[in-house]
């Protein structure tokens, strides 16, 4: 009547128009490998289909690959089994380095990560924005040390011996694994003095050669005395014991960096000395994640000259660093007005008994030292870049809490970070147990490899 067609009609070309819609949906569906399309990125032999969706998806953030990997079985396969994937994931993630932050609240961590600005031509990093924030409880354990490869350590000496290692980007973890050798030292210990001495140390390292991450722990007793050491491999997650020890007595508590392979320990001999010691040589101790063993590194002695004060002990901060992918030391006596030192390695210091190498880089710090005696300050290489983010304290009021600095340690250019992002139920670096580091996000497992699963 009105030029209208008949409803049924109607339908019948809608279903299959809609027929056709699915059918040209599922053509161009990227894991459909055999379809025909004539999109010009699409329409590539399997092979280089292939390299081109490794490509993309290498360069997308960790929560969109965890949706993404819901697409298709070959999608899931390639985001959590294929390694060699996840090493050109983790690759791309270090063009792209964040800020790890952890703030401790009564008896649980705040952990934040952050996404760096950089400015221009410069490099210079003049924005933080924080992206993760999670709760931690940290009822089991002590101290958390910097992650490697994107994942993060934690260890307890004394509740439960032991460490979880976890993956902040994929939420994934292992289960709290305990050393029953540790467990055993702290429980003679406290059977004969009825006191726990708590000198251990957990470190987290890597083996490129295995591609397999390790954590080295180093315990140490007084009753009686003596030192050993066990490996857990994560994903094997069982602590054993090995026949090394460290050739030099570490700083148990002192700093130490992963760099190629190796894990570096500050010794005693570089944090304290006597004045009528300075001629004694002075060493670093590493140890190989891949053969398992240790190897003592010289450092020369002019490294750590400074003033004295008579015939008193001089106390030295000794930092290690990887900058330019060498070893690096920031040392500072402890002495008021004291200005930290920067040196930097050559290649041929990293060998067994070598005295390389070593040369200084000048500093200007983006803030003065005169008069201040009780000083905490934090250096934190860019990786990738030739910047370092600086954190400083002053614990008697001459520099403002809480100041974060990218500070470029070849043109010794320095710009104010403006962090952005943190809850204001945060306190936020308000005490000495807040802690911030350079992060980036990595696929890698924790756990062992499971079977596909669809």
């Amino acid at each position: 009547m009105f030029g209208l067609k008949p409803r049924g009609r109607i339908r019948k070309q809608t279903k299959e128009e809609t027929r056709k819609k699915k059918k040209k949906r599922r053509g161009n569906d990227w894991c459909d490998t055999t379809s025909e399309s004539s999109t010009s990125i699409l329409n590539l032999n399997d092979d280089d289909k292939e390299i081109a969706i490794r490509e993309i998806l290498s360069r997308l953030l960790v929560k969109s690959l965890m949706r993404f990997e819901c697409v298709c079985k070959h999608w899931f396969i390639l985001i959590q089994e294929d390694s060699s994937f996840r090493e050109l994931h983790l690759n791309r993630s270090k063009a792209r380095p964040g800020l790890f932050m952890a703030c401790r609240m009564d008896v649980k961590d705040i952990f934040m990560t952050a996404d760096l600005s950089f400015e221009g031509r410069s490099g210079i990093i003049s924005a933080a924005v924080v992206n993760t924030i999670k709760d931690v409880d940290d009822t089991l354990y002590d101290r958390i040390l910097e992650p490697v490869n994107g994942l993060i350590r934690f260890f307890g000496q004394e509740i439960t011996p032991g460490v979880r290692i976890s993956n902040l980007s994929t939420r994934e973890e292992t289960p709290w694994i305990k050393s029953k050798l540790l467990s055993k030292i702290r429980e003679e210990e406290r059977g004969y003095s009825g006191l726990s001495i708590p000198l251990a140390d957990c470190k987290l390292g890597y083996d490129p050669a295995t591609q397999k991450h390790k954590v080295l722990g180093i315990w140490k007793s007084y009753q009686p005395d003596f030192e050993v050491c066990e490996v857990l491999t994560v994903g094997d997650n069982k602590w054993r014991k090995i026949d090394e020890i460290p050739p030099y007595g570490i700083h148990y508590y002192g700093s130490s960096v992963y760099l190629n392979g190796s894990i570096y320990y500050t010794t005693h001999m570089l944090t304290s000395s006597k004045p009528d010691d300075n001629d004694e040589p002075k060493f670093i101790v590493a140890f190989d994640v891949g053969s398992e063993k240790f190897r003592a590194i010289e450092v020369p002695n002019f490294i750590f000259d400074g003033p004295g004060d008579g015939d008193f002990v001089i106390f030295r901060s000794v930092k290690l660093l990887v900058l330019d992918g060498r070893l690096a030391l920031l040392v500072r006596v402890q002495k008021k007005g004291s200005a930290p030192k920067l040196w930097l390695s050559g290649d041929d210091c990293v060998k067994e008994n070598a005295s390389g190498t070593w040369t200084e880089v000048p500093l200007e710090l983006p803030f003065t030292l005169d008069g201040v005696q009780r000083w905490r300050g934090s250096f934190h290489p860019v990786l990738g870049t030739d910047q370092m983010v600086v954190t400083s304290t002053v614990l008697d009021g001459k520099i403002c809490d809480a100041t974060h600095h990218s500070y470029n340690w070849k043109k010794m250019g320095a710009s104010k970070i403006d962090i952005s992002g943190i809850p204001t139920s945060v306190p936020y670096f308000s005490s000495a147990t807040s802690r911030i580091t350079t992060f980036f996000e990595s696929l890698i497992s924790v756990r062992r490899s499971r079977p596909c699963q669809l």
